[in-house]
């Protein structure tokens, strides 16, 4: 009868198991809703359903679920949690060898992770989130309200700095390892500075590699070294002890420049046209302070007469612009004047038509006198060539500071 009864019980619990598809094979293995042999310790053909507030726990201590490298599944009323200790690693590929991302130990992310790829547990990110190629999204916004900023100071004299810039184009490197050496271009873009690419202040072997899309395209902007010189605030050096570069920060200063030299381009145009004005003035005081009726220059020091013989010849006669003009030490005037003329010299005037000086012309031909800028003041004159006591021709120029 105790046989008959343990039959029963064996065979109802084998319907059970049967009619509730859980299996066990050989090797200890169980099944639940599966089919054939499982190769796993635990297979589950449906839906696993954790009551809240109880957690799935995957550790490596036994005894304490919460201490100790750990991944924990876990939920309550309001809300859902996975917890990680100590990083947390997303691999792909047909041998999971690539990691995807990276949870570290200090909540930071790493997604396509180029540091220590080998062994990406010797790593530990800089910044909250890096991503090892590019991010597309629709829009990027930084905070930037006034309330959050203290010791707000305007930008100047940017302009020099920006001239000392060298843009560059260039290709990443696939793979950069300890034994790897870069050299980079100086800011003059003469000489070579050699940068190693092991970080002295530690002892890990630093091995990088950018992503495929990163390294089969040509890049423009600036060596991180070379930037550094100009505008170190622009520059960020990580745990490995590579720079990355700010570009976003360029921006104001390149919008401060372009206001340098737009003021100085208003300022030049304010300049020039004052310095029109003069010449206007210049033009229309010499008209009225010298007489200019049969080609002569009212002046005592030049003419006592109205009846002086008219030059011979005086169409050859040319009188040429000053070079350079503007000047500042030195400038010279050109001449032609025919072997058949007498006298000759050039006169400078102000711009109240004051004759100030007179120079000899002594040779023939195509000749000319030198103007120097330490004999006269800063601004705008007027000379003239005068031939045998008649004047030939008139010119303006400029003498700076």
């Amino acid at each position: 009868m105790k046989k008959n009864v343990l039959t029963f019980a064996f065979s109802l619990l084998i319907i059970t198991i049967t009619n509730a598809q859980l299996s066990m094979n050989s090797l200890g293995h169980v099944g639940v809703g599966t089919t054939g042999s499982d190769v796993f310790t635990l297979s589950v053909y449906g839906h696993l359903n954790i009551p809240s507030h109880l957690s799935v726990y995957i550790s490596d201590n036994q005894q304490l679920l919460d201490r100790g490298t750990r991944l924990r599944l876990s939920t309550n009323t309001s809300n859902a949690y996975l917890d990680y200790s100590t990083n947390l690693y997303m691999r792909y590929g047909a041998n999971a060898s690539y990691y995807g991302a990276i949870f570290h130990s200090n909540g930071y992310m790493s997604l396509n992770s180029f540091y220590n790829y080998n062994s990406p547990s010797t790593y530990v990110p800089t910044y909250p989130l890096e991503v090892n190629g590019y991010i597309q999204v629709n829009g990027t916004v930084l905070p930037s309200d006034g309330r959050f900023k203290e010791n707000i100071e305007s930008l100047t004299n940017n302009s020099d700095k920006l001239k000392k810039l060298t843009s560059v184009k260039y290709d990443y490197k696939k793979i950069l390892s300890v034994n790897q050496s870069v050299q980079v271009k100086s800011v003059k873009g003469n000489s070579l500075d050699t940068i190693d690419s092991k970080d002295t202040s530690t002892t890990n072997i630093i091995t990088k590699k950018f992503d495929d899309i990163t390294t089969s395209r040509k890049h423009f902007g600036f060596v991180a070294q070379d930037l550094q010189k100009i505008f170190p605030e622009l520059v960020y050096a990580d745990n490995e002890g590579y720079l990355s570069v700010d570009y976003i920060s360029l921006i104001p200063i390149l919008v401060a420049s372009f206001q340098e030299q737009s003021q100085t381009i208003d300022n030049q145009a304010t300049d020039i046209a004052s310095l029109k004005q003069q010449v206007s003035d210049l033009q229309t005081n010499l008209t009225s302070c010298c007489n200019l009726k049969g080609g002569k220059l009212k002046s005592d020091n030049v003419i006592s007469d109205e009846t002086t013989n008219p030059v011979i010849g005086s169409t050859n006669i040319k009188l040429y612009q000053n070079a350079p003009n503007p000047f500042k030490s030195s400038t010279t005037i050109k001449m032609d004047i025919p072997q058949t003329t007498g006298n000759a010299m050039v006169c400078i005037y102000d711009l109240n038509g004051r004759q100030l000086k007179c120079l000899p012309v002594s040779g023939k031909g195509t000749t000319s006198v030198e103007i120097y800028g330490s004999e006269l003041t800063a601004g705008l004159y007027h000379y003239a060539l005068i031939v045998d006591g008649s004047l030939i021709d008139t010119k303006t120029m400029v003498l700076t500071e």
